[in-house]
């Protein structure tokens, strides 16, 4: 077995579907703080950076105290909720461990399939508005 990559530290049972939506939103944020209109050089970006590095602090403190949660949308939330209630089960030896694994990749498969949804729904309406 691997030392490296144990498979404590590749399994998702308990454990929260995230998605990168944190890391697009503060990419997005770096963005906007940056002018578009100007090609953005090393100066700047330093220089943003290191404002944002101000607020790891606080940000720091208020997630030790519990007072910042990252937010989830309601498909994921409900997700997640689909996916605890299964491993409890689980846990409580109601269903079988196929019947986790079936119903686990019909809970992952339908979420896939609502985000993949939104996605072609996205690209459809810019397309249209293009035509």
């Amino acid at each position: 077995m691997s030392t490296i990559f144990p498979p404590v530290s590749w399994s998702v049972y308990n454990q929260y579907v995230r998605s990168n939506n944190a890391h697009e939103g503060w990419h997005n944020k770096l963005k906007n703080a940056a002018d578009r209109k100007v090609r953005l050089n090393l100066y700047r970006l330093v220089e943003l950076l290191f404002d944002e590095a101000k607020e790891v602090p606080l940000t720091a403190a208020l997630l030790c105290q519990n007072l910042l949660r990252q937010h989830s949308s309601a498909g994921t939330e409900a997700t997640n909720d689909a996916l605890f209630s299964l491993w409890r089960a689980y846990e409580d030896r109601d269903i079988s461990t196929k019947d986790l694994l079936g119903k686990g990749s019909a809970v992952m498969a339908n979420a896939f399939a609502a985000r993949l949804n939104k996605n072609i729904r996205q690209v459809c309406l810019t397309l249209f508005r293009i035509i």
